[in-house]
């Protein structure tokens, strides 16, 4: 697994998911932590990890 650690204001954040979709890569929002939560983007085999801090 590859681990990205992303942070940015949450509008940007819509943003990147917004864009991301326009990819066909899944994207799956978790709750991870007071004021974290995390995105897990599947794409073809691999799996990628990415954190935002609010």
């Amino acid at each position: 697994m590859i681990r990205l650690i992303i942070l940015f204001h949450p509008r940007a954040g819509q943003a990147f998911i917004d864009y991301m979709s326009s990819y066909d890569i899944e994207i799956l929002m978790m709750p991870e932590g007071e004021d974290t939560f995390g995105l897990r983007l599947r794409y073809a085999q691999h799996q990628i990890k990415v954190e935002e801090q609010l």
